[in-house]
C-alpha cells in the first residue's frame, strides 16, 4: 500500500494492519501518535533527520512511554506496522 507522505505531514492517516483498523495522527512537529480504533496506543513515529544518506527522511519508531526509537528507517510504514506489532503481541 502506497501512502502519500503528505497526507502523514497534515492530517494524518488510516490504515488496516492485522485485521484492524489504525490511525497515524500528528501530535507536534515531525511526531505522529499510532493509536488503534480500540485506543490502543502502538508508539510514536518521529522524523529524525529530514534529509538522510539516501536524501530520504529518517524517521524513528518508539514504543510508549520510550523516547529512544526502537526502529528508525526511511520507510515509515514499516516502521508502524513493527510498531503495531509489538503492540498486538504484548496483549
Amino acid at each position: 500500500m502506497t501512502i502519500d507522505t503528505g497526507d502523514l505531514e497534515h492530517e494524518g492517516i488510516r490504515l488496516e494492519h492485522r485485521g484492524t483498523g489504525w490511525e497515524v495522527s500528528p501530535i507536534a512537529l515531525g511526531t505522529w501518535v499510532i493509536r488503534g480504533a480500540d485506543g490502543l496506543t502502538a508508539g510514536t513515529l518521529v522524523l529524525i533527520a529530514p534529509e538522510g544518506e539516501e536524501r530520504d527522511p529518517v524517521y524513528g519508531g518508539c514504543l510508549p512511554g520510550e523516547t529512544e526509537p526502537l526502529h528508525e528507517g526511511s520507510d515509515w510504514g514499516m516502521i508502524v506496522r513493527a510498531l503495531i506489532n509489538e503492540a498486538l503481541d504484548k496483549e
